[in-house]
């Protein structure tokens, strides 16, 4: 029994009065700017908090009356403080300063119940300050950090004691938005942020780094979707997985990147029929039309993936066929992991345990290496269905990306190209990049139209560019040197590839 009460006075907060004032009125202030810059009068009122937060700071912590969680309750105060600031570009290193004061606080209690949440948010902001300054090391420091701190509070285990979120003890946040879940959340926003930082950097030894991200992503995920929705909505769930199917796509897992790919599209329906569909439209036409708008864009996305998985396939096809590689018919790695932690992981990342899965992407897309023509076409025709989805998906949405259309015809003019390795005919292979060529066109228009970086332009240039010069050898490849008519029939085709490509050319390195 006394151990018990023991436990329960652990996980009560003492904190002075003056430091759950400031953290209350820090709270609202933060809320009060929802992420736009703060009026005159808020940050007025942001000064004056901030002035009582640094003489708590610098006089109050060490005094005779000090409470035990004090310290905390400071550090959860400057975080309030600093996302006010971090929505704020030019203020930025307000935002980074308080942050590192906040961590300073938590020092030597980070992974503990009562500190764990707040630790976590404040290093996963740090790690997001540093990548918007593209300091990818010290990024990466903090997200790691963050990663030491779950892991050292959670053993590696599933079940842990649920933290104390502060904002909860002193009703900041009702019971309905306080959850044991919480913390997994900041944790799949820690590795969602690796993720994307090794991704980014596109070299093959970031990808194969980031095979760890994916795999602790994949069993966190494997342990969310049990508990849906408690711990993540059913469209997030779909979406984060179907982007882990994309990065196994990147390291050639195409087995389990179809995996992924099937268990997103079961889940996107499942959020349809079980959510959308029995909402009733007349008495509740606003949260319809939200559930349809979140529908609408995780489909896109999920498609847009689908799409990923199937280009990428082609092209290693592709590179395994000029290499003339014989390697074993499923496309399969064998999954290195970086790292020394005594955590069981799994051999592959397979979802096997939910019942009842509707597999139809599985069916009509393959996982295997593509040797011959009519397979590829097969591939690239399933493609041209996932991209008609995603667009389809995208003009319904309200709030479109309008990247995504351009996006969407990169890919395909991607895989156009690879589809033509697999032609023999000649016509037909000048079709096909013909073919591209408008594409790729089409994509410029887009990206041009919503005056888009030059970066994408760049792109289209070079592609363009070099679809023109393929064209002309393909043509010339064909031909003896004794086929003079048929040269000289060919030449003002031939010619007018050979300017658009000088063209494209000069504007690319005119660019650079």
């Amino acid at each position: 029994m006394a151990e018990d009460a023991k436990d329960i006075e652990n996980t009560k907060m003492h904190v002075r009065d003056e430091f759950v004032e400031v953290l209350m009125s820090s709270n609202a202030v933060r809320d009060s700017t929802k992420g736009t810059e703060p009026t005159k009068k808020q940050a007025k009122m942001t000064k004056a908090i901030e002035g009582r937060m640094n003489r708590l700071f610098e006089d109050k912590l060490h005094s005779k009356d000090a409470k035990p969680d004090d310290a905390i309750a400071l550090a959860q105060s400057y975080l309030h403080i600093s996302q006010i600031y971090s929505d704020v570009v030019v203020k930025e290193a307000f935002s980074e300063t308080y942050l590192l004061r906040s961590l300073k606080l938590l020092e030597g209690r980070e992974a503990t119940r009562k500190a764990i949440l707040t630790a976590m948010k404040v290093l996963n902001c740090l790690g997001r300050i540093y990548v918007h300054r593209k300091d990818t090391n010290k990024s990466e420091l903090f997200f790691e950090k963050a990663l030491t701190f779950y892991w050292n509070y959670t053993d590696r285990k599933d079940s842990y004691p649920a933290p104390i979120d502060i904002l909860y003890v002193f009703g900041i946040v009702t019971k309905e938005f306080q959850s044991g879940y919480s913390l997994d959340r900041e944790y799949m926003s820690t590795l969602s942020s690796l993720l994307n930082l090794h991704a980014a950097a596109h070299t093959d030894a970031q990808l194969q780094r980031s095979t760890k991200w994916v795999t602790y992503e994949h069993m966190l995920l494997r342990k969310q979707v049990r508990l849906i929705p408690l711990t993540i909505s059913r469209i997030d769930w779909a979406l984060k997985v179907a982007t882990l199917s994309y990065y196994l796509s990147l390291n050639d897992r195409f087995t389990e990147a179809r995996n992924h790919l099937g268990i997103a599209f079961y889940m996107l329906n499942k959020f349809y029929r079980n959510e959308y569909e029995r909402i009733d439209g007349a008495n509740f036409s606003e949260m319809k039309a939200t559930l349809y708008e979140q529908y609408n864009a995780t489909a896109t996305y999920i498609n847009w993936y689908a799409v990923c998985y199937g280009t990428m396939l082609l092209h290693t096809s592709k590179n395994r066929l000029l290499r003339f590689e014989e390697k074993d018919e499923q496309c399969e790695r064998k999954t290195e992991f970086l790292t020394t932690c005594d955590q069981k992981l799994p051999d592959s990342l397979i979802f096997t345990s939910i019942n009842n899965i509707e597999d139809e992407f599985n069916t009509w897309i393959t996982d295997k290496y593509i040797v011959h023509f009519n397979d590829a076409e097969a591939v690239f025709l399933r493609l041209l269905r996932c991209l008609n989805e995603a667009q389809t998906y995208h003009d319904h949405a309200i709030n479109k990306d309008p990247e995504m259309h351009a996006k969407i015809l990169q890919l395909i003019s991607y895989a156009c190209k690879y589809l033509t390795c697999y032609e023999e005919n000649e016509e037909k292979q000048v079709s096909l990049h013909s073919w591209r060529l408008r594409i790729l066109e089409e994509s410029r228009w887009q990206l041009e139209t919503h005056n888009k970086t030059i970066n994408f332009k760049r792109f289209s240039w070079l592609e363009q560019a070099i679809t023109h010069v393929t064209i002309v050898d393909t043509h010339l490849d064909g031909l003896h040197i004794y086929q003079r008519s048929k040269v000289d029939h060919m030449l003002p085709d031939i010619n007018s590839h050979i300017k658009s490509a000088l063209s494209l050319f000069k504007l690319y390195l005119d660019s650079v």
